[in-house]
């Protein structure tokens, strides 16, 4: 279970279109791209980062957005 957390293993669909388990040949590797296969990315520890990082940017810019949007104008005067 853990080596599918990882992304040890990672599913393939085979010529009946049943889904097999294979080993990724590049989870070992020591290089960032390596690990940023979109065929890796169906593995729960990176569905799970990716589901926080996406909340967190969506979060800060919601935030950015309201403030924004409910800052006063005439605190900042138009210059011309």
């Amino acid at each position: 279970m853990n080596s599918l957390w990882r992304g040890d293993w990672v599913q393939q669909n085979n010529e009946n279109d049943d889904i097999d388990y294979v080993q990724y040949e590049k989870s070992k590797s020591t290089f960032f791209w390596d690990h940023l296969n979109p065929q890796r990315m169906g593995v729960p520890r990176y569905q799970t980062l990716f589901r926080q990082i996406t909340w967190v940017f969506f979060l800060f810019g919601e935030l950015i957005s309201g403030s924004l949007r409910g800052a006063d104008i005439s605190l900042f005067p138009i210059r011309h």
